[in-house]
């Protein structure tokens, strides 16, 4: 049996020596969530393309990204081009968006491979792992006790070792609560760090994805990876600029004020309790 790498340094280095390819290591991770996430519940819709994405990356030619073959999850809340994104809501399970969130396109570009998307409670609204389309999602170290949301999905799944790493979204601690119970390093970027675009609003002022890992240097490899500057999302907009040149007077590009206001869709779902 294929013994999976601990971080993402370590997977890197097993493709570099060609022990592994990346389609052995997604089918590993598969594997894995099959025999497994029957008891976690934390895997909501499997992404049916990932061995075929994990074939072209083995039959590729070009530069390797720094997320290279890396299985990723992410949750349920943040758009994938093809693969439903319900928002933890049993009234929207059928919903399936046409086009990935800006933070996927990227990742996709650093060469990760998105594996599935992971269970949250209804439209992140609670600090506990149940939703009404998934139900309860447990913690892979008590499954008597929750792994905290509401990225429940992502902090169960990366535990258990579903995934090598995964993105969430965090409010009022959605990242940090479930990272912090289930043992996991996770960080809460500032708001535009990372695009908000095709991801699901509990409370758009504050809404931030970020990523959740075993380790710090594979949150930081997946945090540089996500962020950017997007034109769909100008509150990203001063991140065009390099830090040590970007000061309060520096203006927006032209793109950031395009039709002056976020474009985020769909709109907040507002919780004065968060």
């Amino acid at each position: 049996m294929l013994e999976l790498p601990q971080d993402i340094a370590g997977l890197q280095a097993l493709y570099r020596s060609g022990e592994v390819t990346v389609s052995e290591i997604v089918a590993a991770h598969l594997k894995r969530i099959e025999a497994l996430d029957p008891q976690l519940n934390s895997v909501v819709t499997l992404n049916r393309a990932a061995m075929d994405d994990a074939a072209r990356l083995d039959a590729g030619t070009t530069p390797r990204g720094p997320l290279f073959g890396v299985p990723v999850v992410i949750k349920d809340n943040i758009d994938t081009a093809g693969i439903a994104t319900a928002s933890g809501s049993a009234a929207l399970a059928a919903h399936v968006p046409a086009a990935d969130a800006h933070l996927v396109v990227r990742l996709r570009e650093a060469g990760a491979v998105i594996l599935a998307k992971t269970a949250l409670p209804d439209f992140a609204m609670s600090w506990h792992g149940h939703s009404s389309r998934s139900g309860v999602t447990r913690n892979p170290y008590d499954l008597s006790r929750d792994p905290g949301g509401s990225s429940s999905g992502t902090g169960a799944a990366v535990a258990a070792g579903l995934a090598m790493a995964g993105v969430g979204t965090d409010t009022g601690g959605s990242i940090r609560v479930p990272a912090s119970f289930c043992g996991l390093v996770g960080i809460r970027p500032t708001v535009g760090l990372v695009s908000r675009h095709g991801v699901t609003a509990l409370v758009r002022e504050q809404d931030s994805p970020g990523p959740l890992a075993r380790t710090v240097a594979d949150a930081a490899i997946l945090l540089e990876a996500m962020t950017g500057w997007d034109p769909d999302d100008p509150v990203t907009a001063l991140a065009a600029l390099p830090p040590h040149r970007r000061t309060a007077q520096d203006p927006l590009p032209p793109e950031a004020l395009r039709g002056g206001q976020d474009r985020c869709a769909p709109p907040a779902v507002r919780d004065s309790a968060r």
